[in-house]
């Protein structure tokens, strides 16, 4: 990346779904990627035993192979697999890692993949077509210098190619990209706009939970004013009156906001299941809404409680419903 300071870091991939593989226990048909030694410092491919592709396999054109999670499991069924040897399409490879779960949900293509150097791939499985050169390319990944904005790095890959090919390199139809980053930064915008919808529908509940509290105390006091006028003329003060209605109006709002966690929780947990993508409960947010529970039934709890606590006792003997 000498010649290109925009860009931190590339790597060369080139990638074949037809070519099937054989181990002594069972047959696979995942995609076989040639890839260079970098290719695991550009994407995400953590290793769960063994090791990945190195130079030397590179420059000596290895027949090694470093597996997938799903891959591994469907040509090994859990026996050992480093050093043990398997074909693809009757050429055999050197099996010499293994890669962890990069797969969300139900989509696992990605554990499905098998890695062999980029030369071998060239060398044994080129891209098929009469007018394709041997050493084509299926595409080349690269990240920028500047983090989380591609930019430039955009602008200087397309002068590179289209100096090398001859042909302008203001032509958009001359390049099939896939901008990681704009996509993230468009979920990222999408997520923000729900988390300010679902923010307003929030406060729009607890605003409703809020004059749902406060009716359903005031009710209460209503009805229990003989019940508060008996207990002032057996000595009890304001402020046990008024202590009793907020401990009432507090486990009311504590009953709502369990039952609302509850539901938020099976909610989730239904929604991922269906999308088979994985969830996360925080217990920092099930804490928060349990407190802004409990907050909202203290303070929307004064007033009816206040209200019970300043009854005259003789006035509140008197009352008939």
């Amino acid at each position: 990346m000498r010649a290109l300071p925009q860009v931190r870091a590339a790597t060369a991939i080139l990638n074949r779904n037809d070519l099937y593989q054989v181990s002594a226990y069972a047959n696979a048909s995942g995609t076989v990627c040639g890839v260079e030694p970098n290719f695991s410092a550009v994407r995400f491919v953590p290793i769960a035993e063994g090791r990945f592709l190195n130079d030397q396999d590179l420059a000596e054109r290895r027949r090694v192979v470093v597996l997938g999670l799903k891959s591994a499991q469907l040509l090994f069924h859990g026996h050992p697999m480093l050093g043990e040897t398997i074909t693809i399409n009757d050429v055999s490879f050197t099996v010499i890692g293994r890669v962890q779960s990069i797969s969300r949900g139900n989509n696992d293509n990605d554990n499905q993949r098998l890695y062999v150097p980029l030369t071998t791939m060239q060398e044994l499985f080129a891209m098929k077509g009469g007018n394709v050169p041997r050493d084509a390319l299926v595409s080349i990944q690269y990240q920028p210098a500047i983090k989380g904005d591609a930019t430039a790095a955009k602008v200087a890959v397309h002068r590179v190619i289209a100096a090398r090919h001859g042909f302008d390199p203001s032509l958009k139809d001359a390049f099939d990209e896939w901008d990681t980053i704009e996509e993230e930064k468009m979920i990222g915008a999408i997520f923000d706009a729900m988390d300010v919808f679902l923010g307003g529908v929030g406060i729009v509940t607890l605003g409703l939970g809020a004059v749902g509290i406060i009716n359903i105390m005031l009710v209460s006091v209503t009805e229990r004013t003989r019940e508060i006028g008996i207990r002032k003329a057996m000595g009890a003060r304001s402020n046990d009156i008024l202590l009793q209605f907020l401990i009432e109006s507090l486990a009311l709002a504590l009953l709502g906001g369990a039952i609302g966690v509850l539901f938020g929780i099976s909610f989730a947990k239904v929604v991922t299941l269906a999308i088979g993508m994985p969830s996360e409960i925080k217990l920092w947010a099930v804490a928060a809404g349990v407190l802004v529970a409990a907050s909202v039934g203290i303070f929307f709890g004064v007033y009816p409680a206040r209200r019970a606590a300043l009854l005259d006792p003789i006035a509140a003997l008197r009352f008939e419903m």
